[in-house]
């Protein structure tokens, strides 16, 4: 008798503004994404999630999406917090106030042989938002938690 399990991941991204203002949303992985968690698993020579991207796309993700819509700007993981004890990981950049103004309608995050630089990389997961305006007078932290579980 062949046994087989599901594992599925939720991906949940808040965004918490210096003014208190916090969103909250959840993700989509893609195809790029578990390829990418595949490639790692299977020992493969990639470097894991390091960047998190905004855009101003409004297209809804697809499970084939490769990069954002419209990438606007890009800063690096500052760090990650595992929690074993909820099966979870969460990414978190920081974006000052003087990184990014103008609006937000899509984040993604990247891995693989991502950079600075727009478009590269493994796009691992991808949000579709309200748009949100970013002004000069306040940054924000960006909390990227993936939840793994066992599916039924």
């Amino acid at each position: 008798m062949k046994k087989s399990e599901k594992i599925t991941i939720k991906g949940t991204v808040r965004l918490i503004f210096d003014s208190g203002k916090i969103y909250e949303y959840e993700n989509l992985v893609t195809d790029a994404g578990l390829s990418l968690l595949f490639d790692w698993l299977s020992l493969q020579n990639v470097n894991g999630i390091s960047y998190v991207a905004i855009g101003t796309g409004t297209t809804s993700p697809s499970k084939s999406d490769t990069q954002l819509e419209n990438e606007t700007f890009r800063k690096a993981i500052l760090s990650y917090e595992k929690n074993p004890s909820q099966d979870c990981i969460t990414f978190i950049a920081y974006i000052t106030s003087s990184d990014y103004t103008g609006d937000i309608s899509e984040l993604g995050l990247f891995g693989g042989d991502a950079t600075e630089t727009a478009n590269t990389g493994t796009l691992f997961s991808r949000v579709v938002i309200t748009p949100v305006t970013k002004t000069n007078d306040e940054g924000f932290v960006v909390e990227w938690k993936l939840t793994f579980s066992r599916g039924a």
